[in-house]
């Protein structure tokens, strides 16, 4: 490849990178970017030099202002966007340079524009495709301004005279940079490669200790919002035709447990609706409730019913509803919100994202219930769940009568319902194929009657009415299925054919539980290499999502802590390393000093066990842990401004004095519970003041100016309690974890 075609490609490839970015985050419409793709590629083939020079200006002049005039009928008429319609404008901008181009100050002017479009795509989307477009901008944008400096650096020496190219013989074939051969593409290349390496390599760390800054209003994902198919506020049955199922994902879920540990009906449930006229199923429209910020959570819930806890970070997609999605009951929620409400059904919303993806984590119980405790007689049920959700329009006689049959020689409630969902899974069929007649004011009666084959939401309706006719108050739930695993990215995928609808019925003590009669639905199965290829997209997509876009000032100071314990640990290997060596020598030391004086041996044994001395000592005098509270002060230092993540290193820096003299803190204790655990340690009052601390700052909202010098003074009185405290193996520390 010659220089001159070197210096084309490397140039079209940095103008594509900002396109790319812009139309990847869905700036563009469909129109433009073709428009501007053919104007790209066509470009290439055409003689711009000759092309522009034949043009006179004012035909260029008159162009510009044509388009201009377009502008404001796209900002007022088509588009209806300032953002779209100015980026309709910068792309007609760069077409017009792009057909005309005839010098170097053209291609300046063409890279930036692009480095103009990147910064406009870094305001509409953040996700993984904006970190290719950047990546493909940093190796090009290298690749380019090198070659250009080359480029113009010889159009100036030549100007001046100062040299005398020799180029090849054959005309048109070579550049004032090509002496007696072909340019070096392919080192070429390899040095841009290391050159943006070593940019991303110098800009990890700065990445990783710049203070954080929440991220933009406008963090939406490629594209346009999805539309949840499958999954609305309002279900209605007697539709006629065939179910289109799409693919498009919906979240993505990362959990605290691993697969094995899961149960088999897991779900991430949205809404319930409660209203049934016979046809369609409607929400009640009761007021939400607000939930107040707990300082950084939302509290949902006091206690939960067993010890199956679930943690769940989900990054939901921008989509068409304003329902956040977590599994069974939820305790707690948290994330970048600006606002939770809940429904009297327990559903949960927040402002809408059509525009923009969404990340916040749920606590949810999905402890499994005991039916043995539920009484044969339901007892008292609250008011306004009789009012709901047992009322009945006239149906078909027939349903009651069926429903009689199943649930006849069944003489616990329960039993009723674990029948009635049997009946339903195993005497009917899935289908997205919907049958019947047009306008039928008996869908239900249909389905179970005639068709035999539906889809959940019919599944879910007979169960729910049928539960009713018992006089179990039942409704329909809308959600999602668990999805497909992601084993790469370690976390759940949810597509838009995994939305779904289930029954919940009241049964005391427990309330509202779970129940699933729609028969399995078959997949089609995809081929192992497209598994594979969606499985590494959806990784990235989930390790760009979390490490890069969600690192926040917690994540910030979990990784220092993190640095911190690492240096620790590896300072105590080497301190024992080295007392076992000092130690050594010392004994092949005594051993020398018996042997002869002229011993030859005696002189390199005296210089060995110095340097062992010398080492032991130094280790020894390491033993003061200045390192690390040099360290810890500069985190301090770095994180002045910022009152939770000073608080933050105080606690850290105990943690690691307790965890020096043998008291670690269990996984499962959470900060109060192991400061209480320390009762008649020297140190537990001096703990237990810097853990309320850390609490207030980490959970609550109110701050006091002298929260850190309480904190050093704390900090100091623990070290003093801990100073000369080592226990032994024989007695039991509180809170290092034997019992």
């Amino acid at each position: 490849m010659s220089f001159d075609r070197y210096f084309k490609l490397s140039s079209y490839l940095l103008v594509a990178s900002g396109f790319i970015g812009v139309a990847a985050g869905g700036g563009a419409g469909a129109i433009a970017q073709a428009l501007f793709t053919c104007v790209l590629v066509g470009s290439w083939f055409v003689d711009t030099a000759q092309l522009g020079s034949a043009l006179p200006p004012r035909v260029l002049n008159a162009l510009v202002f044509a388009y201009l005039l377009f502008y404001a009928a796209d900002l007022s008429f088509l588009s209806r966007s300032f953002v779209t319609s100015t980026i309709h404008l910068v792309l007609f901008l760069a077409a017009v340079k792009l057909m005309t181009r005839s010098s170097d100050r053209d291609w300046i002017c063409l890279y930036l524009i692009s480095f103009a479009e990147l910064l406009v795509a870094s305001t509409l989307s953040i996700d993984i495709t904006f970190a290719l477009s950047l990546l493909l901008f940093l190796f090009s944008g290298v690749s380019t301004l090198v070659i250009l400096e080359m480029r113009m650096s010889n159009a100036r020496a030549q100007c001046q005279g100062r040299i005398d190219p020799l180029i090849e013989t054959r005309h048109g074939t070579a550049s004032g940079l090509q002496l007696f051969g072909r340019f070096p593409t392919g080192r070429m290349v390899a040095l841009s490669a290391v050159m943006t390496a070593t940019i991303l390599v110098l800009a990890v760390p700065l990445f990783m200790v710049l203070p954080r800054v929440a991220p933009g209003v406008r963090t939406r994902p490629r594209g346009h919002a999805h539309l949840v198919s499958g999954f609305s506020e309002r279900v209605e049955l007697g539709e006629i035709g065939t179910i289109k199922e799409s693919d498009a994902v919906v979240m993505k879920i990362r959990l605290s447990e691993p697969v094995s540990n899961l149960p088999p009906t897991l779900k991430w449930r949205g809404v319930a609706l409660e209203d049934y006229d016979g046809r369609a199923w409607t929400r009640n429209r009761a007021p939400r409730q607000r939930i107040p910020d707990s300082g950084g959570y939302f509290r949902l819930a006091g206690s939960s019913r067993g010890t199956g806890i679930l943690w769940q970070t989900c990054f939901l997609e921008a989509l068409s509803t304003d329902v956040l999605f977590a599994a069974g009951r939820v305790l707690a929620v948290s994330g970048d919100l600006e606002y939770l409400q809940r429904d009297g059904s327990g559903a949960l919303y927040t402002a809408p994202h059509l525009f923009r993806r969404l990340r916040y984590t749920a606590i949810s119980d999905i402890s499994p219930m005991d039916p043995e405790l539920i009484p044969r007689e339901q007892g008292a049920v609250p008011a306004v769940v009789r009012e709901s959700c047992l009322g009945l329009p006239a149906l078909d006689p027939r349903i009651a009568e069926l429903t009689g049959r199943v649930t006849g020689h069944e003489m616990h409630p329960f039993s009723k319902a674990r029948a009635l969902e049997r009946h339903l899974r195993e005497s009917y069929r899935y289908s997205l194929e919907l049958v019947g007649k047009p306008g039928n004011p008996d869908p239900l009666a249909a389905f179970l009657f005639e068709s035999r084959a539906g889809h959940c939401e019919y599944f879910a309706t007979a169960m729910a009415v049928m539960l009713r006719q018992t006089g179990i108050p039942a409704r329909l739930v809308n959600g999602f299925r668990a999805g497909e695993y992601n084993a790469l990215g370690d976390a759940w995928v949810v597509r838009q054919y995994d939305a779904h609808s289930w029954v919940e019925a009241y049964f005391n003590p427990y309330g509202w539980i779970e129940f699933d009669p729609t028969p399995v639905e078959p997949r089609q199965e995809r081929s192992a290499l497209l598994r594979w290829v969606t499985g590494v997209t959806e990784a990235m997509d989930m390790w760009w999502w979390e490490g890069v876009v969600a690192y926040d000032i917690w994540k910030q100071s979990y990784l220092a802590n993190s640095i911190l314990s690492g240096f620790q640990d590896v300072q105590a290997e080497m301190r024992q390393g080295f007392s076992t060596l000092a130690g050594r020598s010392q004994a092949v030391l005594n051993r020398v000093l018996d042997w002869p004086p002229d011993s030859a041996v005696r002189g390199s044994a005296i210089i060995l066990g110095t340097i062992g001395m010398a080492v032991a000592l130094s280790v020894a005098l390491r033993r003061s842990r200045w390192a690390q509270r040099l360290l810890w002060r500069f985190v301090r230092a770095f994180h002045a401004g910022n009152r939770p993540a000073l608080m933050l290193s105080f606690y850290g820096e105990a943690i690691e004095l307790l965890a020096a003299c043998g008291v670690k803190r269990l996984r499962s204790q959470t900060p109060l519970e192991f400061a209480r655990d320390l009762a008649g340690h020297p140190a537990s009052d001096s703990f237990l003041a810097l853990t309320r601390l850390y609490n207030r700052a980490r959970f609550g909202a109110s701050f006091k100016p002298e929260d850190g010098a309480t904190a050093e003074a704390i900090l100091a009185s623990l070290r003093l309690a801990l100073r000369g405290r080592v226990p032994t193996p024989d007695k039991p520390v509180p809170g290092s974890g034997r019992r």
